[in-house]
């Protein structure tokens, strides 16, 4: 996913954007929170019972940006 990313060019704002998500995601790969798979080798009852994962993105004070996820759409 992130080597189809690379030259990929987006405006600052998406781009930083753009990052985090990839960084969120690569936290949750590194402490085997989640596992990738490809979707078209998925069974219809697999892709029916795979919980939604969403990723909410903040700007501190600071003006960096932060995410966090949730999943099946859950706050926490």
């Amino acid at each position: 996913m992130i080597d189809a990313l690379v030259l990929t060019q987006f405006p600052m704002h998406k781009g930083l954007r753009v990052f985090v998500v990839i960084e969120e995601l690569q936290q949750l790969d590194k402490w085997n929170v989640i596992q990738s798979c490809e979707a078209n080798k998925l069974s219809r009852e697999e892709k029916d019972n795979a919980w939604e994962y969403s990723i909410f993105l903040k700007q501190k004070r600071s003006g960096k940006i932060k995410g966090r996820g949730c999943e099946n759409g859950r706050k926490q």
